[in-house]
């Protein structure tokens, strides 16, 4: 039987036990590479992302790959935590240094206001709006409204995509507590449960889909204007860190900006070089031409909102724009994922952002042209 779970329990239980709930069991190290891990003189940090290797995560495996983060003196643990909410929570108790995940769950943390609980945006990684809820193309669903009764797929339920898609459906007029969200995972099996009716759609992004709509599946969208202006993932730290390690977070900003401009100049080489580090993420009896077509469709995907706002021609990378914050929280309100008016300014900090682009973009550039395998 599917696990189902709405928001206002989920997030609940959630963030009443951020502080007593032990990391142990909700965190996997990746199968692959530990680049330069333990290597003598490199500051080692650990780094949370919610989903595991593959496209949508390929800038970590070039950060890696190719020196970026040992350049900046860093030694980088990438570790799986399973979800948004739970890599606020390790974020939070220290299991991890850096944490990532779409910035819903930050805002309910605010809400809370509880002292000690508190955690900054750092960088802002995915400048552009990711996550959109998904249907067949023959489904009798036709509007926001007619998702009352209807069951969604998720990648997790502790995933900040179930928190979008709920406020999606709250601006169509479809309360949480009308549907259903269960956990299908990702890739192969949310495309079955999607295809055999288990669930009526998905609530997923922009990766995803196009590797599905790449395999032959087809699919209509349904989002919301007013999640445009949005941002979608975002590095965060707690303010202590911030505080003694700012440093440690600019070199990690600038080595993953790096790793935007190699990736934008030259999206193959960057898929194959997470091949390399992470050799589980080969698809097994598929060939290195087959395997690149798929991803290379996702991935440049992937790409126009990792570009969204041409910060390589403003020297932008890892800045929120002005009001982007403030939109966020105008949209979580109107969305009922927030409860209350909250201030941006704490939430958030665009003091790294001219470390984070301080290197020879050209010189990357130049390098992610030339790139041999």
């Amino acid at each position: 039987m599917p696990i189902t779970h709405r928001r206002r329990a989920l997030f609940a239980a959630f963030l009443s036990s951020l502080l007593t709930v032990s990391l142990a069991g909700c965190i996997d190290p990746p199968n692959g590479s530990s680049g330069s891990h333990g290597a003598e003189g490199l500051k080692q940090i650990s780094v949370g992302v919610p989903t595991i290797m593959g496209p949508n995560n390929s800038l970590i495996a070039v950060a890696q790959g190719l020196g970026y983060f040992a350049d900046e003196g860093l030694a980088v643990r990438f570790v799986t935590t399973g979800g948004s909410a739970e890599s606020v929570q390790s974020t939070l108790t220290g299991q991890i240094d850096i944490g990532s995940s779409t910035s819903e769950p930050i805002y309910q943390l605010a809400e809370r206001g509880k002292s000690g609980e508190e955690l900054v945006m750092v960088y802002n990684y995915l400048r552009a709006p990711t996550g959109s809820i998904a249907v067949r193309a023959d489904s009798p669903i036709r509007s926001l409204g007619d998702f009352a009764g209807a069951t969604i797929g998720a990648d997790s339920l502790g995933s900040g995509n179930v928190l979008l898609a709920e406020g999606i459906l709250q601006l169509g007029g479809v309360d949480a507590d009308d549907v259903d969200f269960v956990a299908t995972g990702t890739g192969a099996p949310a495309l079955q449960a999607l295809k055999s009716g288990k669930v009526d759609a998905l609530s997923l992004w922009d990766t995803e889909y196009a590797a599905m709509e790449k395999s032959g599946m087809k699919l209509r969208f349904f989002s919301h204007d007013k999640i445009d202006p949005l941002f979608s993932t975002t590095f965060f730290v707690r303010p202590d860190f911030l505080k003694s390690e700012s440093k440690t977070v600019a070199s990690f900003g600038r080595a993953m900006a790096k790793a935007t401009v190699f990736a934008s100049e030259n999206p193959a080489a960057a898929l194959q070089v997470m091949y390399s580090e992470y050799p589980e993420t080969r698809v097994a009896g598929k060939s290195l031409e087959e395997q690149l077509d798929t991803d290379l469709t996702a991935f440049r995907a992937r790409l126009e909102r990792l570009t969204a706002g041409d910060p390589a021609a403003n020297s932008s990378w890892g800045r929120y724009p002005d009001g982007a914050v403030q939109a966020w929280l105008d949209f979580a309100l109107t969305a009922g994922i927030v409860k209350k008016k909250l201030d941006p300014t704490p939430l958030y900090t665009n003091d790294l952002v001219p470390e984070y682009n301080d290197f020879d973009a050209q010189t990357i550039a130049k390098e992610a042209q030339t790139w041999k395998p």
